[in-house]
């Protein structure tokens, strides 16, 4: 997003460009607000006329997406709010306008969108996929020409540029006038391809204030998951070699001691390497409750699913009910007062 008014513009640059997109966690926002969609937009020529009436169309879904200043709350640190909503969004629609290269706030956010690792919708307006991909011979040919004369911005030029060149390889709309786009089937169709995909790949809830889970999660990955992750997808998941195979790692712990929190967003970073995902609680008392009918009605028939189960009590009893669930597993299960599981 940009703001129309160039002064302000700039300032907002300045800020936000002290965030290195290497440093993607070192700041955290204090606002506890999730979003389901980012739009990233230059003010001037695309706000009124796109983003808009893309985020008033998203609202009447119920969609929660971020366009500007209005999604923050009092207090809030704006660059850091910026990159909070970027990461939880599930869908990112980057609006490529005439003069989008000339706000370093957008394709500082671009570099944001493509890291996080959740898809991206393009919308070429008034510019061609080509002109991304060939900035010196492009609509943003002036704009790199600028920042390289006026010595601004030089330590991201590249990275910008590589931003750009591989957006323009996202299958995207390309349109020429916002007006027709906006009264046509291919706007409602589009927003509706968003709102399939945030329900699709919506994050599980982690925590409203996580502390450290960022280095938790690495390092439970890279003691524990690392060689079994490698082992599990190289023969059981895309290949699909030796499909009903099963793996269970266990994650030994009190209640209240993080289990089911870590578990989550271990879940939120592998499901997109999975067709289709399932989340469930309480599985050996549902099923003791409802039958295993129950829980077979929530899980996927599709052979690469990612499952995650939280189990209440000890799992040795509940072994049985995964295995009648059908499918392979690759999860997490512990021992102890409380027990979590995470199966795919």
């Amino acid at each position: 997003m940009a703001s129309s008014s160039s002064h302000q513009h700039d300032v907002e640059h300045r800020a936000f460009s002290g965030i290195e997109p290497d440093t993607k966690r070192r700041k955290v926002s204090e606002s506890s607000r999730l979003f389901d969609v980012f739009i990233n937009h230059r003010g001037p020529d695309a706000k009124e006329t796109l983003a808009v009436p893309l985020y008033s169309s998203l609202q009447e879904l119920r969609l929660q997406a971020f366009l500007d200043r209005e999604e923050m709350e009092l207090g809030d640190y704006f660059p850091s709010t910026i990159e909070t909503a970027i990461r939880s969004a599930s869908v990112h629609i980057a609006i490529f306008s005439e003069r989008y290269a000339e706000s370093a706030w957008c394709l500082t956010e671009l570099i944001l969108m493509l890291e996080s690792g959740a898809k991206i919708f393009p919308i070429f307006y008034g510019v061609r996929p080509c002109e991304l991909r060939y900035i010196e011979n492009g609509a943003y040919a002036d704009a790199f020409t600028s920042y390289k004369k006026k010595c601004r911005y030089l330590q991201k030029l590249e990275s910008w540029k590589k931003a750009l060149q591989s957006a323009s390889l996202i299958t995207g709309l390309e349109i020429d006038s916002a007006e027709s786009f906006r009264n046509s089937q291919g706007f409602k169709n589009f927003v509706l391809d968003v709102q399939k995909e945030v329900e699709r790949t919506k994050p599980l809830f982690v925590a409203k204030h996580p502390v450290a889970l960022h280095k938790l999660v690495k390092d439970f990955e890279s003691q524990c998951l690392e060689k079994l992750v490698h082992d599990f997808e190289s023969r059981c998941g895309l290949n699909r070699k030796g499909k009903d195979q099963s793996k269970i790692v266990g994650i030994f712990g009190m209640g209240g001691a993080g289990k089911t929190t870590l578990a989550k967003e271990l879940f939120n970073r592998k499901r997109s390497n999975y067709m289709a995902t399932c989340f469930l609680f309480d599985v050996r008392e549902k099923s003791s409750r409802f039958g295993l009918p129950s829980l077979q009605a929530e899980v996927p028939c599709l052979e690469s699913t990612l499952w995650l189960l939280v189990i209440n009590r000890l799992v040795d009893s509940c072994l049985g009910t995964l295995r009648s669930l059908g499918g392979s597993m690759f999860g997490t299960s512990c021992h102890g007062p409380s027990a979590t599981s995470l199966c795919g």
